[in-house]
């Protein structure tokens, strides 16, 4: 790593590693020229290098473009998402050096973006930010280096639009497309994911034990759900009518404007095609199913994250407590009867 060059009656000492800065330096003897190589290629490989004097020679977007290739050879599904909010990070702050990162510089972005975006699209685009940086730094060995610790924006996004009988009815007698009306309905019936419902192919359906395998998912967690009648009823259908494997040709961003044509032309308002999942998920609960066994429908791998997409109707909240209402009522009658006829 160390090269060492006779300048004239001197020595020069010249350190080169991948990812780093290349550092010379030149002493009168080469005895003290190697003991300088020594040390700094000590400190490069133990991490212990001035992270500033390697940051000084990336910016931002060397950072961004290094944590979105990882991404890529992982393969993670959000790589359109990572690689179109990279480009809006790059230009407004890709030019910075990585040395010159500050707390506060970050700060102004974050609020510069919160005056045209959603707190949400800036809390991931800190996210994307800060594992960047983490994973830049670490694959140049500065492992002493600490991530500006920035607040991000409070996110408050919860929503509890609940689907009307009469809204369904209305939404699908709009919609021409055979295929975007079955995956509406198959959404209610399953609270799969819109992704998760564009993948679905034929070899994924168990007709015999109503069940469908869903291996492909947001969380790389495969699960097998169960299909109502009326689930599978609409699959079969949708498989009578392809010649190919996959039920769904049409693309999810298609589907999504479908959607949003749909509810304008009805006049609906604030719905969105996800809320179908939403839809679900507080029918299964209405339904008596637990938390754990809705959990193994919907994918939900935090209990708090479930909870947010449950938003039951307190009529029929009611319906059940009148019903234990009675059977507690029942019980004490019983029980007072045996009293009695003890007593």
């Amino acid at each position: 790593m160390a090269t060492f060059v006779r300048v004239g009656d001197k020595t020069k000492a010249i350190i080169r590693k991948q990812g780093f800065p290349t550092k010379a330096k030149t002493f009168l003897r080469l005895t003290d020229a190697k003991k300088w190589a020594k040390r700094l290629e000590a400190q490069i490989e133990s991490g212990s290098v001035d992270s500033n004097v390697v940051l000084r020679y990336y910016t931002l977007k060397d950072s961004l473009k290094h944590y979105f290739t990882s991404c890529e050879r992982r393969n993670l599904k959000a790589l359109k998402y990572i690689q179109a909010h990279s480009r809006i990070i790059c230009k407004a702050i890709g030019h910075v050096r990585l040395c010159d990162l500050t707390v506060r510089k970050l700060e102004e972005y974050r609020d510069d973006r919160l005056q045209t975006v959603s707190p949400a699209s800036v809390k991931h685009e800190l996210g994307i930010i800060k594992r960047s940086l983490a994973e830049f730094c670490n694959s140049k060995g500065l492992t002493n280096y600490q991530v500006p610790a920035i607040r991000p924006p409070k996110v408050s996004n919860a929503r509890s639009r609940r689907l009307k009988s009469a809204e369904l009815i209305n939404l699908l007698s709009v919609i021409s497309n055979y295929e975007v009306r079955a995956l509406i309905q198959l959404a209610i019936e399953t609270g799969m994911r819109r992704g998760e419902l564009m993948r679905i192919e034929a070899r994924d359906i168990d007709y015999d034990r109503r069940t469908l395998a869903v291996n492909e998912t947001k969380t790389n967690l495969p699960r097998t759900i169960p299909l109502t009648i009326t689930a599978i009823s609409i699959l079969r259908d949708q498989q009578g009518r392809v010649s190919t494997d996959t039920l769904f040709s049409i693309k999810a961003d298609s589907l999504t404007q479908a959607f949003a044509r749909a509810c304008a032309k009805t006049g609906i308002q604030n719905l969105r095609f996800h809320d179908m999942r939403h839809e679900a998920t507080s029918r299964f609960f209405e339904m008596g199913l637990s938390l754990m066994e809705v959990a193994s429908i919907t994918g939900h791998q935090d209990p708090r994250m479930l909870r947010r997409y449950t938003h039951l109707e307190a009529t029929d909240l009611l319906k059940k407590l009148d019903a234990n209402s009675e059977i507690s009522a029942a019980f004490n009658y019983q029980a007072d009867s045996i009293k009695i006829l003890y007593s």
